[in-house]
Formats: structure tokens, C-alpha cells, sequence
């Protein structure tokens, strides 16, 4: 069994709880297509991107925001009933997560993974793969170094 196999199983008991069915239940869809060849190459690269994209919203940010909404007394009425010292403390684990998900959590790769298919999706119109030199290559990957950086900086 395959590790995401296994970790979707072990959350399969959560799935009550409003949306974490939906989300396991569409990780299990893009696992399933992405195993029968359902997802071709742009559909990839659009993926890796949404799921994790150092240049703009994506699901970890998501996730992140969610976990912010749960700690945080003012949109989350289950919390309601804590003391106020306590929501306080809750409150400040939710953001302080979503402040080390965002700067401390690299998505980087991903990244850079669309980013070598997309060099390598066939562009003529014969379907194959147009050669690129390591020169090519290596400037790609200089180029989206250069991008991860400024975004780094953007965000603090």
C-alpha cells in the first residue's frame, strides 16, 4: 500500500467532520487519475502549482487559513465556552501556524517540478519533446530560484 494510501485511510475516520470528507474524498480522486493516466501533463503541472505554489494562494495556505479559523474564537463559536486566557492561546497557535506555514513550509520543488515539465511538454506539432541543452537547463532553474526568492521577500 502506498503511504498516501495509508494516511487517507487512517483519516477515513474523520471524515464526519464538515469538508474533511470532501477533501479526502477529492485527494482520492486526483490520486485514482493521476494512477489510470487521466492526468496528462498540464493538468500536472496546474496541480503541483495549486497544491503547493510559493508565488500565490495554494491548498497548504488553505489548510493553514482553515486551522487559523478554527483557533480563532471570533469565527469559530466552539470556542465560545474557553476561558479567555485560554481562546487567547489558541488563538495565537492558530496564526503563529499560519504565519510558520507560510515562511517556514517550502514549496519550492513543486514549483520547480511544473516548471521542468513544462520545458519538457511536447510543443511541435510531430508530439515530441522539444531538446533543451543543460545550459537550458540550469537557467530554468536559475530563473525560478530568482522567482522563489522575491516571492520569499514579498511575503515577509
Amino acid at each position: 500500500m502506498a503511504a498516501l494510501d495509508e494516511a487517507l485511510e487512517d483519516l477515513d475516520g474523520f471524515a464526519w467532520i464538515p469538508g474533511i470528507g470532501q477533501i479526502l474524498d477529492g485527494a482520492r480522486t486526483l490520486h485514482t487519475a493521476i494512477r489510470t493516466g487521466q492526468v496528462d501533463a498540464d493538468a500536472t503541472q496546474t496541480a503541483l502549482t495549486i497544491l503547493a505554489n510559493p508565488h500565490g494562494p495554494d491548498l497548504v495556505e488553505i489548510l493553514a487559513l482553515l486551522v487559523q479559523d478554527l483557533t480563532n474564537p471570533q469565527t469559530n463559536p466552539a470556542l465560545a465556552a474557553l476561558p479567555d486566557e485560554v481562546a487567547k492561546d489558541v488563538q495565537l497557535l492558530g496564526e503563529t501556524h499560519v504565519h510558520q506555514t507560510a515562511d517556514y513550509t517550502p514549496r519550492d520543488c513543486p514549483n520547480e517540478a511544473a516548471g521542468l515539465i513544462s520545458e519538457h511538454t511536447p510543443t511541435n506539432g510531430e508530439g515530441r519533446c522539444q531538446a533543451v541543452t543543460d545550459a537550458e537547463r540550469e537557467e530554468l532553474r536559475r530563473k525560478v530560484a530568482e522567482a522563489n526568492k522575491r516571492s520569499e521577500n514579498n511575503r515577509r
